[in-house]
């Protein structure tokens, strides 16, 4: 509300934040609501957060269940954080790519990045997407229990984060 009242960008971050988490737990009310209020927002000049603005209209359309549409739209997010040099924020939409299906194409990206992005969550996702392109269900568990280790807890079940 603060943001909002100070037309400050973070109110369009936080709406985005808002509409992924949404959409992650599959509750596409919440996720539309902020993704119409974001719309509505006066644009702004900084523009830092507009791959993860991306990553949220892709995982409301998933949840819509338009697929196709939200691969495009992950793909964007892709072309944008490289171009912007944010490689661990092109992992992430790169990682989603994966979950969606589109394994080969975001794997071989996702590797060339291991390299400019490290830490636990880039050995995690690549762990994960391993197990998606081998269809491997040991190194699916293995990837699931870093991600379980860097959050310090396993992931809730039946949300779209598992």
């Amino acid at each position: 509300s603060l943001f909002g009242s100070l037309n400050h960008p973070g109110r369009r971050w936080g709406l985005s934040g808002i509409a992924l988490a949404s959409s992650y737990l599959g509750d596409s009310s919440t996720a539309e609501r902020a993704l119409a209020d974001l719309d509505r927002g006066a644009p702004t000049a900084v523009r830092m957060q507009d791959v993860n603005m991306l990553r949220a209209r892709a995982w409301s359309a998933l949840v819509r269940g338009e697929l196709r549409a939200a691969r495009e739209i992950l793909w964007e997010a892709v072309a944008l954080a490289e171009s912007w040099g944010q490689f661990a924020t092109e992992a992430e939409a790169l990682h989603d790519l994966v979950r969606t299906g589109a394994i080969s194409p975001a794997a071989e990206r996702l590797e060339d990045l291991r390299d400019v992005a490290d830490g636990a969550f880039m050995e995690a996702r690549l762990s994960f997407t391993g197990a998606a392109l081998r269809s491997d269900p040991e190194t699916a568990a293995t990837a699931a229990a870093q991600f379980d280790a860097i959050w310090g807890k396993p992931l809730r079940r039946g949300s779209l984060l598992a």
